[in-house]
């Protein structure tokens, strides 16, 4: 991934992730970052950011599950 990506992904307080720090995030962290993303996508119809938080939140379960 570009360098440059990084200067646009935030935590939820609106704070830049460093490349580092988002290297060193686990999977769950990850998922809860994108569902914060899809949150603000208001250009997506309801039902697409709907689909995609179910997706987020099905990956998050399979992997809690993959981990136990």
């Amino acid at each position: 991934m570009e360098n440059g990506m990084f200067s646009i992904i935030t935590d939820k307080d609106g704070n830049p992730i460093s490349k580092e720090e988002f290297e060193k995030m686990n999977r769950e962290s990850l998922v809860l970052l994108l569902k914060e993303y899809i949150k603000k996508m208001t250009y997506l119809y309801e039902e697409d950011k709907l689909a995609l938080s179910y997706i987020a939140y099905s990956l998050l379960r399979s992997f809690k599950e993959s981990e136990q």
